[in-house]
């Protein structure tokens, strides 16, 4: 009687759940086979409440649901082979285990699974696909065009994925201090199963993956509900997104230039995003890639194996342009990108997961500033005209060879470049005011001590008309803004270098990794209370961090007080305009 009672009860459950589907009009619904108890039937039917409409649509038959003792560690499991092809009919696996909570995730998980790798081919694929006896590069993307989300190009930039040019996709994110579920990173597909999950579980999914939550609402035509307030006024500022190229340096790491992109943000009294904000330029934010060296000098070596640590930096357009244009002597150009109001606002989207959630190595030949900024741009674009960048080599990707596709792409409005040249010829033009031979050249004078650079700058002064005085010491001055700039570059430069020896992995880690740990809590992008409190922290590391550091400097020696001198030297001739 027992065992009649339980075929009834899976019988009873099975007619209901057809039911429903007959109603819906959908070939999809969930039939319970094994272990259905009351509570089990609840987790069914919320799953089927939750599944998006176009994902049922999409699944073109019944899913049997088993809810059994599985091995530890195992929440559920939906049989596919290598290369991602389900075995009919579709039977979910549930560690009856489990709490309830669990249980449905592990129920939408499994559901997100059966539905992206049904993807059909066509029949000369399906064969071909179907005759794969090894991983071959062909088999792998055949496998991934079987994908319908995990192998979207455009999902697998959102979510941190890249291809290698033998057909793998490897992840490009390391940051899991920030991810709700580390196993979002064994595979696109549980990738794409994970994220699932929080879209539709989640309320907060939308500030916390907001780029990802478009994506969603926009392929799988679903909005579930948000509660969370995550307001972020600065991406409705956007105006215009422009490719910031700036010419080589001299580092090995800046030999072929650096790319980053300048976000043209409207001040907040702007009604809405215009031409007018370009004028707007305290309000410009640059998305500049970078590698974290902590040392001295710059190792090749590491440069090339990814032992530097790279990160999504947001800086202020006037610290860049002092730093490339009057420190280093580099040209800048800003080009405007021809994007859609939607692509602008997924860009900034990108950049605020990214800035709070990537932490990639940085690697000199295929993971360079190039490359992490062609994913930025892959990641926002509409999948037609991202298309024309995947021909891009992805060996030594270089910011010229950026620049250049992107013209062949269409994507730049070369007429409207703004360029910001080299300070070198406005210094150079400085210097041939005051002396007219050429003797000597600027590198020769930056090169100098304080000491001789004073002494120089006194006989200049000396020698000159009462009306000039002025007009010599703003050039003097000019040339000693550069000279104390570079010192205080050498001497934070030996300062963290210094830090960085004398410290375990930890303590660099708890430097360089503070994003992390935003709030302490939470995943992505921090919620506005998270953010305040991980603000009051980093104050205090930060505060903690500094007094290290400034104890440090206090032992460089000779350094500080040429730095020191070439202040009280820029002070001198500044009372003297």
């Amino acid at each position: 009687m027992r065992a009649l009672g339980l075929f009834l009860g899976a019988a009873f459950s099975a007619a209901v759940a057809s039911s429903a589907a007959a109603e819906s009009g959908y070939a999809f619904t969930l039939l319970c086979t094994d272990g259905c108890s009351p509570e089990n039937r609840d987790r069914i039917e919320a799953a089927l409440s939750l599944f998006p409409a176009s994902m049922k649509e999409a699944i073109a038959g019944p899913v049997r649901v088993r809810f059994e003792k599985q091995r530890t560690g195992l929440a559920g499991k939906t049989e596919q082979d290598w290369a991602g092809r389900l075995q009919v009919p579709y039977t979910i696996r549930v560690n009856n285990d489990y709490n309830a909570e669990l249980k449905l995730r592990t129920l939408l998980h499994e559901l997100a699974h059966i539905y992206d790798l049904g993807q059909p081919l066509g029949a000369l694929e399906k064969a071909e696909l179907e005759g794969c006896v090894h991983e071959s590069a062909r088999c792998r993307r055949l496998a991934r065009k079987s994908a319908r989300i995990s192998g979207d190009p455009r999902f697998l930039a959102l979510a941190g994925w890249r291809l290698n040019p033998s057909g793998h996709v490897e992840r490009m994110n390391f940051l899991e201090e920030r991810s709700p579920d580390r196993y979002e990173f064994s595979h696109p597909r549980e990738s794409f199963a994970v994220q699932l999950e929080y879209f539709l579980l989640d309320p907060e999914y939308a500030c916390r993956r907001p780029a990802l939550d478009a994506y969603f609402r926009s392929v799988l035509r679903h909005a579930p509900p948000a509660s969370a307030n995550c307001d972020e006024p600065e991406l409705d500022r956007i105006y215009q997104v422009q490719y910031l190229f700036a010419g080589p340096g001299a580092s090995a790491s800046s030999r072929w230039g650096h790319a980053m992109f300048r976000l043209v943000i409207c001040a907040p009294h702007r009604q809405a995003p215009s031409a007018e904000c370009l004028r707007d330029v305290a309000w410009h934010k640059i998305v500049s890639p970078r590698a974290t060296l902590g040392e001295l000098t710059e190792n090749a070596l590491k440069g090339l194996t990814g032992a530097y640590p790279s990160e999504i930096h947001l800086l202020g357009l006037s610290q860049v342009l002092r730093e490339y244009t009057r420190d280093e002597f580099r040209d800048l150009e800003s080009i405007p990108l021809r994007l859609t109001r939607q692509e602008v606002r997924d860009f900034g989207r990108v950049v605020l997961e990214r800035f709070w959630s990537y932490r990639g190595k940085y690697r000199l030949l295929d993971n360079n500033c190039a490359d992490e900024s062609l994913a930025l741009l892959q990641a926002a674009l509409d999948p037609s005209r991202a298309s024309g960048l995947e021909e891009l080599s992805p060996a030594l990707l270089t910011p010229a060879a950026l620049r250049e596709q992107l013209r062949r792409s269409g994507l730049l409005e070369e007429a409207a470049t703004e360029s910001f040249p080299s300070r070198k010829a406005a210094v150079v033009e400085a210097l041939r005011s005051l002396v007219p031979d050429g003797q000597p050249g600027i590198d020769e004078i930056l090169a100098w001590t304080p000491g001789q650079r004073e002494a120089w700058g006194t006989r200049l002064l000396a020698g000159a008309a009462p009306s000039e005085a002025s007009p010599t010491a703003a050039r003097l001055l000019l040339i000693e803004d550069i000279a104390a700039s570079r010192l205080q570059k050498q001497l934070e430069a030996r300062t963290l270098a210094q830090w960085w020896e004398s410290q375990d992995e930890a303590s660099r880690s708890a430097v360089l990794d503070t994003r992390r740990t935003a709030g302490n809590h939470g995943y992505g992008v921090p919620l506005p209370g998270e953010r305040e409190a991980w603000n009051q922290g980093i104050g205090q590391e930060a505060a903690k961090f500094r007094s290290e550091l400034l104890g440090l400097a206090e032992e460089q020696g000779d350094l500080l007080q040429l730095w020191r001198h070439s202040l009280a030297i820029r002070q001198r001739w500044l009372r003297l305009l």
